[in-house]
């Protein structure tokens, strides 16, 4: 029995392409008419959204404070890697497990968070700043797009880079031939990219030729690994990338802009006055006198000059900003919903109960944890680190593992948990005692806690218990109970637990 390749009879087959421009040019809702165009149209204007999309990020506060805003809520201070490597799949004992995978958070550690910045081909960041910088550029392009190349130097614990590269170099050439490619990927019979194309520096034409293009193949062809990675949620089947976050909200942003300069415009004209002066003098002004002499502007306002026996009369202006705060939280909550974290997080305000504050953020972080584990750990931060250890690998680094093996069993080597920065919380105290009864459950692992701190668990507790030994012997040797005098208070809770198991336990034996 066989069965044929839907998707490989021709291009038309694979999705619609839309208009990607109506939003930001003529406001959302305005083009369905036409709102299924040809992919080079919506190419086309997919490079004109994104160039809005940067002028917006650059000269427009709210554009550029709510892309911020949403780079340091999902990324922050960076996602740090917690190895969790398969050892009973790979047929070894736990200790041997626990050796390499404080061996592989070193490897990562020493690579990624080298003040050198050897981690980055530009020398510029670190891992964390890289992370960040893809989160960025798939937010405001739409997609964030790296490569990884091998460099050698001194000071190099890792021959091996991450490059950025600018998203708007990528582009379809416009006479492609046969090759299926959209938005400048090039993908195989069943979708799925590999190769990229891009400009060549110093052409900035919309639809290059291919000459004036560079291919780079998607995947490395030993490790399977990608060589390019492509930050991006694919949600159109006929499109690759995502439009920038700043495009559907433009017109939001547009209004507010339109909205405040009225308003400020009708407070000026109010405060401006006219002010009518009688002159009595005899042959100065009179009726026959033009209005031209008869009108004095000042920075203040204005003087008409009236001649004897001229009624005055006097003009209100009326106008008021009566409203202007509901306006401005309406176009705040639709640009929140067009984030997904609410006007509250866009006003950076937090004006009702704690209830509603406390919903807001907990939906906020809901959708960064989605950006994260769907896009960001899948698309940058595992490729990132299985890369790390492959080097690793074949420069010995990691104990009893050789090329063969690893690439055998890559990913029951290369498992990982990616820990994101703490989350805030209101109340900290709630938050202290969940946790605290959580780890007593089980619920709660040290690995969890540490990793939010961008730190391996085992060094830290490590540290933790020779403090605590060190403040136990300086006690001991100064006469002082220096351990009760800092966690007395954790030492009077633990006691009536201790006491209620222990009277439990005799009530069984009675």
């Amino acid at each position: 029995m066989s069965f044929r390749n839907l998707t490989s009879y021709g291009s038309r087959s694979r999705g619609r392409h839309v208009v990607r421009s109506a939003a930001s040019k003529a406001g959302p809702l305005s083009g369905w008419q036409h709102s299924i165009v040809s992919r080079a149209v919506a190419e086309r204007q997919r490079l004109e959204v994104s160039n809005r999309a940067l002028d917006l990020y650059t000269n427009d506060a709210v554009a550029h404070g709510v892309l911020e805003a949403l780079v340091v809520e999902t990324i922050g201070t960076g996602i740090t890697a917690s190895p969790s490597t398969r050892h009973e799949r790979l047929g070894r004992d736990g200790k041997w497990g626990d050796n390499y995978k404080a061996a592989a958070f070193r490897c990562w550690e020493g690579h990624g968070l080298d003040f050198r910045n050897f981690c980055d081909a530009t020398e510029r960041q670190n891992m964390y700043g890289l992370q960040s910088l893809a989160y960025f550029t798939w937010k405001l392009s739409g997609i964030g797009m790296f490569q990884k190349i091998f460099i050698k130097g001194p000071g190099r614990t890792l021959s091996q880079a991450t490059l950025p590269i600018d998203p708007e170099r990528l582009a379809t050439p416009f006479n492609r031939m046969s090759a299926e490619i959209y938005d400048g990927i090039e993908v195989d019979s069943n979708g799925a990219p590999i190769a990229t194309w891009f400009r060549k520096p110093g052409v900035t034409s919309a639809q290059p030729s291919m000459h004036q293009m560079e291919r780079f193949e998607v995947k490395d062809k030993e490790t399977g690994l990608p060589r390019i990675y492509l930050v991006c949620d694919v949600r159109n089947i006929a499109e690759y990338r995502q439009d920038s976050i700043l495009g559907t909200i433009a017109p939001e942003i547009y209004f507010r802009k339109d909205m405040q300069l009225a308003a400020l415009m009708g407070q000026a004209i109010r405060n401006n006055f006219v002010a009518f002066v009688q002159d009595y003098s005899v042959g100065n002004i009179s009726k026959d006198t033009p209005w031209q002499d008869r009108i004095h502007e000042t920075s203040k306002g204005t003087v008409l000059m009236g001649g004897a026996k001229e009624k005055p009369t006097f003009y209100n202006h009326s106008a008021s900003s009566i409203g202007l705060n509901e306006v401005s939280d309406a176009v705040c909550g639709d640009i929140g919903i067009g984030i997904g974290r609410g006007g509250e997080s866009v006003k950076r305000e937090y004006n009702k109960s704690y209830t509603a504050a406390k919903a807001n953020m907990e939906k906020a972080e809901q959708f960064c944890n989605y950006e994260r584990d769907i896009v960001m750990n899948n698309r940058f931060c595992q490729p990132e680190y299985a890369w790390v250890q492959y080097e690793s690998v074949l420069r010995g680094n990691l104990p009893n593992v050789n090329k063969k093996q690893f690439l055998e069993n890559l990913y029951e080597y290369t498992r990982c948990t990616h820990l994101a920065q703490p989350t805030i919380y209101l109340d900290k105290e709630k938050i202290s005692k969940a946790n605290a009864r959580d780890r007593r459950n089980g619920l709660l692992l040290m690995e969890e806690v540490w990793g939010e701190k961008g730190m391996s668990y085992r060094e830290a507790m490590t540290r933790y218990a020779e403090e605590i030994k060190f403040i136990k012997e300086l006690g001991e040797k100064e006469g002082v109970d220096l351990l009760a005098m800092l966690f007395g208070d954790e030492l009077q809770e633990s006691e009536p637990q201790e006491n209620e198991s222990t009277n439990d336990g005799d009530k069984d034996n009675e």
